[in-house]
């Protein structure tokens, strides 16, 4: 019976496997260079990683064994295509930058540690960045090998009022010396990856220093957002407790469309990999139930209509420049419309609940989805242990 096996989620389950398998992350071709200065060309482990690794794994042939490298062994590492680590000896400022726990210190507090720097810019005078948590520093190189660990810090400087050190400005000033530059380049310079890689290039440039930049697409590319204009077909399953002594009455699966809007923002690290949604969905369905001949008399019948109101986040898989798998999950609030459940044609007062959980797994190609959703059972009338669960077959069209 369908209704048992979307309670159950064996669809799902069995739709998930191969997207989870295609989903791995692969092992992509780089190199590392050793303490002894040998380059080793090998597959990496791309992990695109948010915060700064200490560690990688790598494989000196496609189906060789997986081994470990860690930042004692290794100097420097590149996945090609990807991004680019370098071991660097530097002060890191460890001020917290959570709002509620801003230190009253405007100076910069250091501690000396060994880090794998990732290369942004790399030329005359390079840029290296460093992420911890949700803190991102930024280092630059002269040409002496000198590295200036670019200095902005949050403080609270009075119980009402936050402050900002940027020094990085007036380090940077002082550093880049360039006939075409003056103060006023600097003043509105924002503490991000664009803005001083923008400066730096633009230095090296000035200098006539060939310069390698991080060619990662994601680095540069901005969160985007999509909206999608969404239409489907819904199939309904239901049960009730009507009477202890007859059991768990089983209506009928119904089927019936569903239309919405989905509005996802990508975020523009992991290779935009994560994202988070949310949606508004209608749908309508009316549940009949006769008994048996020998009590005619008896009859259920359940009208609903509702507009799902849904968030949630979303992992893709990318199998190409315009095709993604994705899989998603999430909570969703439905606002009812109209909520009427009968017996033998009486309208009964019911407390209709609201809330529950939700998967889905698709395909994107250019600007078109396919996508299959399932959304567990939840007690939609209370009095009668009401039970309700759907699954949704949809088609959908990018509008951004």
């Amino acid at each position: 019976m369908l209704k048992k096996v979307i309670s159950n989620g064996f669809l799902i389950g069995a739709l998930l496997v191969p997207f989870l398998v295609l989903g791995q992350i692969n092992f992509e071709p780089g190199y590392f260079i050793d303490n002894d200065q040998d380059k080793v060309s090998c597959f990496i482990k791309n992990e695109d990683w948010l915060n700064n690794p200490t560690t990688f794994t790598y494989k000196l042939s496609e189906n060789g064994n997986i081994q470990e490298a860690t930042i004692s062994e290794v100097k420097e590492f590149t996945v090609f295509g990807g991004k680019s680590y370098i071991r660097k000896q530097v002060p890191i400022e460890k001020s917290p930058v959570q709002i509620n726990n801003l230190s009253s210190e405007r100076r910069p507090i250091f501690e000396e540690g060994v880090v794998f720097l990732r290369k942004l810019i790399d030329g005359e005078y390079s840029l290296y960045g460093y992420t911890e948590a949700s803190k991102q520093l930024f280092f630059l190189e002269t040409s002496s090998g000198e590295i200036l660990p670019l200095v902005f810090k949050k403080y609270q400087a009075t119980p009402s009022k936050i402050g900002e050190n940027n020094q990085f400005r007036q380090q940077l000033y002082n550093a880049l010396e360039c006939d075409n530059f003056d103060e006023d380049m600097f003043k509105d310079l924002r503490y991000s990856e664009k803005d001083l890689m923008e400066i730096v290039t633009a230095f090296n440039a000035c200098n006539g220093s060939f310069v390698s930049v991080d060619d990662e697409e994601t680095f540069s590319k901005p969160d985007r957002l999509n909206l999608l204009l969404k239409a489907g077909y819904r199939l309904h399953a239901m049960s009730v407790l009507e009477n202890p002594v007859f059991g768990v009455e089983d209506f009928d699966t119904t089927g019936g469309i569903a239309v919405g809007l989905e509005l996802e923002y990508i975020f523009n690290f992991k290779k935009n990999k994560w994202s988070l949604f949310s949606s508004l969905t209608y749908h309508s369905v009316s549940f009949e139930l006769s008994k048996d001949p020998i009590l005619p008399r008896i009859g259920y019948q359940f009208d609903y209509s509702a507009i799902d109101i849904a968030i949630g986040g979303r992992h893709s898989m990318f199998l190409g420049e315009e095709t993604r798998l994705f899989i998603s999950a999430g909570f969703l609030a439905p606002i009812t419309l109209e909520g009427a459940y009968f017996v033998n044609g009486q309208k009964i007062n019911e407390t209709l609940s609201t809330g529950n959980g939700f998967v889905s797994a698709g395909v994107n190609y250019q600007d078109f989805y396919f996508e299959v959703a399932h959304s567990f059972k939840r007690i939609i009338l209370d009095q009668r242990d009401g039970e309700y669960s759907n699954i949704t077959f949809s088609i959908g069209y990018s509008l951004l």
